[in-house]
């Protein structure tokens, strides 16, 4: 997967908590977990196919 840089600025606590639960190595894929999860409860109706419809019964 293409990656490309930003920058955030984030609360000091809860990064504290996510670096001593991940390691300093780990905190962007712990970021993309984060969003990736988050876009998922934003869109549950994308990600679950209507029940019922043409051809069911």
């Amino acid at each position: 997967m293409p990656t490309k840089k930003y920058t955030v600025t984030l609360p000091e606590k809860p990064a504290e908590e996510a670096l001593a639960e991940v390691g300093p190595g780990g905190l962007s894929a712990y970021a993309t977990r984060v969003v990736e999860r988050r876009r998922e409860q934003d869109r549950p109706g994308e990600l679950v196919a209507p029940v019922g419809g043409p051809g069911r019964e």
